[in-house]
């Protein structure tokens, strides 16, 4: 009887083993379940970038809703009409595009290293250039929530260091607005004396003599 009690006992304690280590396997398949589950949302991830359209094309469609303007003077696009102040008080309104053959509007942001590298070639061409403006818009000083004092501190320093004798605006509503309309900075508009643009926006900055080029191809568009 004893014999068979030892028997029974130690089966029981085997059979307890096997059902411990059982106990493993099913949090083994949840985990399994759950790394599927963690894998499934990538695979609609990457169905929904494939349905969705390119950055290319997203580019491209933003790229055109700022190209509006032509050659031909009657279909130009008027630049926004502005009523703003520069980064040291003094008013400038959209009227100053009457003084000068062509205005190079050149908006960029103080956060920008390739909008700060070509200040100084903008302000020296500025100099250069005969019945040339050039105006700077700092989109960073105000984007519709109000003035940055730091970003309005540094676009003053830019100012002083490149030397730029032109104004540097701080964002109207109307300029705010417009604005929104740019993807990319530098974003360099060209306007005439009817403030109207002149061929398509520039996105990038370049060099001084590469500037120069591209404001002779406008003059020869007016």
């Amino acid at each position: 009887m004893k014999k068979i009690l030892s028997l029974f006992c130690a089966f029981a304690l085997i059979l307890s083993v096997f059902c411990a280590c059982a106990k493993k396997d099913p949090d083994e398949t949840v985990q399994g379940s759950t790394s599927q589950q963690s894998t499934a949302p990538e695979k609609n991830t990457d169905t929904d970038k494939n349905e969705a359209p390119s950055t290319s094309e997203k580019d491209e469609s933003k790229n055109d809703s700022t190209t509006q303007s032509t050659t031909s003077k009657e279909e130009r696009t008027a630049f926004t009409s502005f009523d703003a102040e520069d980064i040291f008080g003094a008013k400038v309104s959209s009227k100053v595009f009457e003084e000068n053959k062509l205005t190079v509007v050149n908006l960029f942001t103080t956060w920008c290293a390739p909008c700060v590298s070509e200040l100084p070639d903008l302000a020296k061409l500025d100099k250069e250039l005969e019945d040339i403006g050039f105006i700077g818009i700092v989109l960073d000083i105000n984007e519709g929530d109000g003035v940055s004092e730091s970003a309005l501190r540094y676009a003053k320093e830019l100012c002083n260091d490149s030397g730029a004798e032109y104004p540097y605006l701080v964002p109207d509503e109307s300029l705010v607005a417009f604005s929104r309309s740019i993807y990319n900075v530098p974003t360099t508009y060209f306007v005439d004396r009817d403030g109207k643009i002149v061929g398509d926006p520039i996105a990038g900055s370049n060099t001084a003599s590469e500037w120069k080029e591209i404001i002779e191809q406008k003059l020869e568009m007016l």
